[in-house]
């Protein structure tokens, strides 16, 4: 398989969903699940972006990863994505665990991420491999 270039502001996160798994990749404010906490924004209408949707939880993930359909990452690619011809494999930065309502912020960086998620939601600055399943975390060694 060839490599598969992402944008620089780009990050590959993992979303656990009735029990299926997806991984996306999508620029730092789509990981954002209660967007009110991050910036003071306020959509115009449905069509804005992320379909106006400020806060995400389980009761409208449908409609978030909708909005995620066309960065989608299929198992074989994977091990293929970077963010330049020359540069290393992209790592899993975060999970979004709609089951069991648990944000893990795997993304080291100045900014809190696992803060800007629901408050009834458990989160956590840990690695983001350690919360998906293990034949997954293989596509990254």
């Amino acid at each position: 398989m060839s490599e598969i270039i992402i944008r620089a502001d780009d990050y590959i996160g993992a979303i656990l969903h009735r029990g299926q798994w997806g991984f996306y990749h999508t620029m730092l404010s789509m990981w954002v699940l209660e967007y009110a906490k991050w910036e003071d924004y306020t959509p115009q209408s449905e069509t804005d972006w992320r379909y106006g949707i400020i806060y995400v939880d389980e009761n409208n993930a449908d409609d978030y990863i909708k909005e995620l359909v066309d960065c989608y990452l299929t198992l074989e690619q994977i091990p293929y994505v970077k963010k330049s011809p020359d540069g290393k494999q992209e790592p899993l930065s975060f999970v979004v665990d709609f089951d069991k309502q648990i944000f893990v912020n795997g993304w080291y960086d100045m900014l809190p991420m696992h803060t800007y998620v629901p408050d009834h939601w458990t989160k956590l600055r840990d690695s983001a491999y350690e919360y998906i399943p293990k034949q997954y975390v293989k596509l990254w060694q």
